[in-house]
């Protein structure tokens, strides 16, 4: 197994450009610059290419077991993905819910209350 990519680790996604008939085959794609988990990671020919080639699983993407694909999920290219350092989890998650500063209110102007003549 590759020491770069394990299960339990965030990776973020840098690069979704698909072949057009890919949704053959996935339910869902990656989207870049989105943090995903690897469920799995294993040694696994490259569908266009057939070179050998890591494949990851991720926890937030599934997809629907697939006959054309020897009846398993289909998988995503590791080169699709780079690893995240803990600081770099840790600064997504902070970016992620930290919420937009607010926009100035602007001031109201209060009505001059009509002046009585007697």
């Amino acid at each position: 197994m590759n020491p770069r990519f394990f299960i339990g680790q965030k990776v973020v996604c840098i690069n979704a450009h698909f072949i057009p008939n890919a949704s053959e085959w996935l339910d869902v794609r990656p989207v870049v610059g989105e943090v995903y988990t690897v469920r799995d990671v294993r040694p696994q020919p490259d569908p266009l290419t057939g070179a050998l080639g890591l494949a990851l699983w991720l926890r937030e993407l599934q997809n629907s077991l697939r006959v054309g694909v020897g009846g398993v999920e289909p998988s995503y290219s590791a080169w699709r993905f780079a690893p995240l350092s803990e600081c770099e989890v840790e600064e997504v998650a902070r970016t992620a819910v930290a919420p937009p500063p607010a926009a100035p209110t602007p001031a109201r102007s209060i009505p001059a209350s009509p002046s009585r003549s007697s």
